[in-house]
């Protein structure tokens, strides 16, 4: 399972890295700090499940789930925020995404869902 983590924090990054490195040593995690380079792992890698953050660098992580979901409507995405408003919750589900979770709260959330996820594929094959 090759897993794509979009968030200007190097340590949110690092920090579900490891964690979601502890599911099993099938799985391969890449690192994007802002829009344009997630955009371009995307292209590049054909991920399993992309975990983006709402607010990057040099952009809004909303208009590129957006680009993403129009791109390859099945991409799973995962938005990882420190911002869960409803407004923010309700523009992600109407730009496609797949779940949504808050950073303050959901950590072992997506821990679990991303080892659901990857059960599922490992089926699939």
């Amino acid at each position: 399972m090759k897993l794509l983590i979009a968030d200007d924090s190097s340590i949110i990054r690092k920090s579900l890295k490891r964690l979601l490195l502890t599911l099993n040593n099938h799985i391969q995690v890449f690192e994007s700090g802002n829009v344009k380079q997630t955009l371009d792992l995307f292209q590049e890698l054909n991920p399993d499940l992309i975990i983006l953050d709402i607010m990057l660098p040099d952009g809004n992580g909303i208009d590129a789930l957006k680009v993403i979901k129009q791109q390859k409507p099945a991409q799973k995405v995962m938005i990882y925020t420190a911002y869960p408003d409803a407004l923010n919750r309700k523009k992600c589900e109407e730009a496609g995404a797949d779940y949504f979770f808050d950073k303050a709260d959901d950590i072992a959330i997506i821990h679990s869902k991303v080892k659901e996820l990857h059960q599922h594929s490992k089926d699939r094959k």
